[in-house]
């Protein structure tokens, strides 16, 4: 799904952010090529919310719950990243976040850039049934539904940013 030309060249301008040619964030970021997605992916999305929903039901903070609700994070499918149902439509308009689809890991430099933007960087594969219980890589879920909802939130939205800023900085 992210092996091609745009994902390799993505990748690459990632892995030598800062060098001269290699300074906009916006090049790290992809297509998330939503037709890609097989219904065993679906399934697995399904399977990994369902899950995680139970867990947290009475453990999770009420602004990761509200975040989830306020962006439209539902079990049904994977989550669009644009469009006119995507979660960034309702994350950009709650505190101007997104999350941007990437090839994959980025180093730490390029990953603070993105944050700094009010960006937030993407896995947009997802783990196979065979590692649903663990993938060392982040995956889609864990990306989205471990970090997203929180951007939702106002203070922690700006605290994100200026994080990623102080990082650019040490």
């Amino acid at each position: 799904m992210i092996d091609g030309p745009e994902a390799r060249a993505a990748q690459e301008t990632a892995d030598r952010f800062g060098e001269p040619g290699f300074e906009d964030p916006a090049a790290f970021f992809i297509a998330q090529r939503y037709e890609g997605y097989s219904e065993e992916n679906q399934e697995t999305w399904q399977t990994l919310f369902d899950r995680q929903m139970e867990f947290l039901a009475d453990r999770a903070s009420n602004v990761y719950l509200d975040g989830a609700r306020a962006i439209k994070l539902v079990r049904d499918h994977i989550p669009h990243l644009e469009g006119e149902h995507s979660i960034n439509r309702f994350l950009r308009e709650l505190t101007g976040w997104q999350s941007r689809a990437v090839p994959g890991y980025l180093p730490a430099k390029a990953f603070f850039a993105c944050l700094a933007e009010r960006s937030f960087p993407t896995t947009i594969v997802i783990r196979s049934k065979e590692a649903i219980d663990y993938l060392p890589e982040p995956d889609i879920f864990h990306d989205v539904f471990g970090h997203v909802p929180l951007h939702a939130d106002p203070v922690f939205a700006d605290f994100l940013q200026t994080y990623g800023r102080a990082a650019l900085t040490a």
